[in-house]
């Protein structure tokens, strides 16, 4: 349980109430495909993900685009990054499966 919970602190960076240092959220994430999650948030509608064929196509497209660049990613932290910049986890988790596809 312990990869797990840390995990979750990452994903979520919790505020601890009396801690002396509060966990931060960290990513790995290579600035290329931080910048392209960026201008996808941007575009994408947040409340319904990229379940919009468009929002879809335009998702893949960015990963096509990374992928070509030869940029490679855990899915876990496409999602973590996904959920700290307002996606709602399941849409999180869609994009992550994209990353499986095409980053890994």
């Amino acid at each position: 349980l312990e990869k797990e919970a840390k995990d979750w602190i990452k994903r979520w960076n919790p505020t601890v109430h009396g801690a002396t240092v509060a966990p931060t959220a960290t990513t790995s994430l290579p600035r290329p495909v931080a910048d392209a999650l960026d201008e996808l948030t941007m575009i994408v509608n947040l409340s319904t993900g990229i379940t919009h064929p468009l929002d879809r196509d335009r998702a893949v497209e960015t990963f096509k685009k990374l992928k070509k660049q030869g940029h490679h990613c855990a899915p876990s932290e496409v999602k973590n990054w996904a959920i700290a910049h307002e996606w709602r986890p399941e849409d999180a988790g869609d994009l992550a499966k994209l990353t499986e596809r095409y980053l890994k």
